[in-house]
């Protein structure tokens, strides 16, 4: 009976030893999977966090140049309506002349042009400088034939019309004139 309880001792130990070498085989298994999952899943999330800060960044970098586009049209808004408010001061400026500046200016315009026959009709709020006796005067100054028309109601300045073609000194047209022509220049120059 020794033999068979040693045959059987042997064949428990054989199968202890299998269980054991299969419990070792089935845990490394199991080991290896869970270590080869955790490391897919730190990839994973690897991955997933940089995606997320690379989307962060990406709206950072939007809302910041949103937020420069903001400041820059604010800036831009300003500067324009600085030079409405600069060129409505301008066009003020010329209708504030006194008499004596408005009629050399209109003299000077007069001479320039040189028209015989030529009407010069006044603006309404230019009408006390722009008279008759005034442009008989510089008939005389100058050797022209220049008549007076009637006015321009709500304009300073004048227009000087001859033969269906005018020539417009109406201070609100020369400064718009200005603006349209210069308005880049001029902000050039004040917003370096």
């Amino acid at each position: 009976m020794d033999a068979i309880e040693k045959i059987m001792q042997q064949i428990l130990a054989k199968g202890q030893a299998e269980i054991t070498e299969l419990r070792h085989a089935e845990k490394t298994r199991i080991d290896e999977a869970h270590n080869e999952r955790l490391v897919t899943l730190q990839e994973l999330e690897k991955q997933q966090i940089a995606k997320n800060k690379q989307a962060i960044e990406k709206e950072f970098h939007q809302k910041r140049n949103r937020q420069q586009l903001d400041v820059r049209q604010s800036v831009l808004n300003q500067k324009q309506a600085y030079l409405v408010t600069l060129f409505e001061e301008a066009a003020t400026a010329l209708e504030s002349q006194s008499t004596e500046e408005l009629q050399a200016f209109a003299e000077q315009a007069l001479k320039s042009l040189n028209l015989a026959g030529a009407v010069v009709v006044p603006g309404a709020k230019s009408a006390v400088a722009l008279t008759a006796a005034w442009l008989t005067n510089v008939n005389q100054k100058l050797g022209t034939t220049y008549q007076l028309g009637t006015t321009v109601s709500g304009e300073a300045g004048f227009i000087v019309e001859q033969e269906g073609v005018e020539y417009n000194f109406l201070f609100t047209s020369l400064v718009r004139e200005i603006q349209e022509t210069e308005s880049f220049q001029v902000a050039e120059r004040l917003f370096r």
